[in-house]
């Protein structure tokens, strides 16, 4: 006589199981699954701040900050601007596609980061909108692709003409009918970091995919926050950085391993993470 708890067991195997991200692996690497044990894992890095407080500067100073995960060992550099500042993002240009030469283009610039992902030529993969004018159409693919653009869902950053700065999933910015004539910038990237305040459900806490990551992000506030990593990070803790230190209810990844920063601190502190001068497509700038 067969035992019925085998019909059990079996019936139990072939039920669909819930989905869960601890398992998922991050897209930008061969390897999936790569999980460590969950037992030596801190899942809440304590960041710490590495120079003065925050609270010590007014917003109107957008200095940079230097933040260090002391479980992890990596350092994030931020930055703090308000959406009344002078933000452009700039299209891939000839004339100017690395730092050094958008800096003699722009002598008062204070800040620089790229500002998402591009193709060979230096265009803008997905949505771009420089000075509103419309550069790269928004990309609503949904289909399974490769790469960390497709890693669904990914997201836009934009600003209105009221200088009201927002990140949206693609699907929301889609759906949402904004007039194209009301926005002054925008850039599409992916994947989404942060949604609602939930992490990205794809990113797993203990993945071994790690890369330098910038991303940028809005606080209830109105607050504009970019962020890079100094070393290696992976999805999860960048995403966590922007959630629970930063405290961005959204946030969208830029890109990756070529990113860079560059500012100016009012304490004359300047930063800039890779010396090489590497070219970029779209760029985010402020100056004075």
């Amino acid at each position: 006589m067969i035992n019925p708890f085998y019909f059990l067991y079996m019936f139990m195997l072939i039920l669909p199981k819930k989905f869960d991200p601890s398992l998922a692996g991050d897209y930008d690497s061969k390897s999936k699954g790569n999980v460590l044990n969950k037992r030596t894992y801190q899942a809440s890095p304590n960041f710490t701040r590495q120079l003065q407080a925050d609270e010590n500067y007014p917003i109107r100073f957008r200095k940079g900050y230097h933040v260090y995960s002391a479980k992890s060992n990596y350092i994030i550099h931020y930055y703090v601007a308000n959406v009344d500042s002078n933000v452009k993002i700039l299209p891939r240009s000839k004339d100017y596609n690395n730092f050094a030469e958008i800096k003699r283009k722009y002598p008062r610039t204070t800040f620089m980061m790229n500002a998402g992902m591009f193709h060979a030529n230096y265009d803008a993969v997905g949505l771009l909108i420089s000075n509103g004018q419309l550069i790269s159409k928004l990309d609503t693919n949904s289909r399974e692709m490769h790469g960390n653009f497709y890693m669904y869902p990914n997201g836009v950053f934009y600003f209105n003409s009221k200088h009201q700065a927002n990140v949206l999933k693609t699907d929301d910015f889609k759906s949402t009918k904004i007039s194209k004539s009301d926005i002054l910038m925008a850039t599409q990237s992916g994947p989404m970091l942060v949604i609602d305040s939930k992490i990205h459900p794809a990113f797993s806490p203990f993945s071994k995919n790690l890369n330098i990551r910038n991303g940028v992000g809005v606080t209830p506030e109105g607050k504009l926050i970019f962020a890079i990593s100094e070393s290696p990070v992976n999805f999860y803790d960048f995403a966590l950085f922007f959630r629970d230190y930063l405290n961005c209810p959204d946030a969208l990844y830029l890109d990756g391993a070529i990113s860079d920063m560059y500012y100016e601190g009012s304490l004359g502190i300047n930063h800039q993470r890779n010396k090489s001068e590497g070219k970029f497509g779209p760029v985010i700038v402020i100056s004075e």
